[in-house]
């Protein structure tokens, strides 16, 4: 980015909006084909909650016998339906984790674009609350992952509307 922010023409702020958007893109898709190299350790994490060894069912289970129940084993066996659909599946999910992973430096290129429009005091609420923000969504992302993830992999893999339909997942 420029020195002089206040004396750039349009050309240039766009210019510097280019290469903002062109570092963002590239550490992305870095972040994403090493996701994709350590597809066993991505897999791992991914797929953890479709057995009963996953943590969550673990805790499931300790408080289910602390009320005289118990949750049970539980597995689910996938199955690919699609020739290609197995690298498919590889590829988006190493983007998705590139994103993911990418994403502390992606704020940060976008906060040093912008950041040239705001007052001192204005940058410091705004670090302030993207911090937080970004707090917050890791928050989100371990919740869905720990919680909303496997209850709902469970229920979907388990649901069955007649022990005569057998789920082919």
């Amino acid at each position: 980015m420029s020195d002089n922010n206040a004396d750039q023409t349009f050309w240039e702020h766009l210019d510097d909006f280019r290469s903002t958007l062109i570092r963002i893109i590239v550490v992305t898709v870095v972040c994403g084909i090493a996701a994709f190299i350590f597809k066993e350790a991505l897999f791992a994490v991914v797929l953890a909650p479709s057995n009963s060894g996953f943590i969550t069912y673990h805790l499931l289970d300790g408080l289910a016998k602390l009320t005289g129940g118990t949750v049970g084993e539980f597995t689910v066996e996938l199955i690919n339906t699609s020739l290609a659909q197995q690298f498919i599946i590889h590829m988006k999910t190493a983007l998705y984790a590139g994103l993911l992973c990418a994403l502390p430096y992606t704020l940060y290129e976008i906060l040093r674009f912008i950041s040239p429009a705001f007052y001192v005091t204005e940058k410091r609420y705004i670090y302030s609350l993207v911090g937080v923000g970004y707090v917050m969504f890791l928050i989100g992302v371990l919740i869905c992952y720990f919680l909303i993830f496997p209850f709902t992999f469970r229920f979907l893999g388990t649901y069955q509307v007649s022990s005569e339909v057998t789920n082919m997942i």
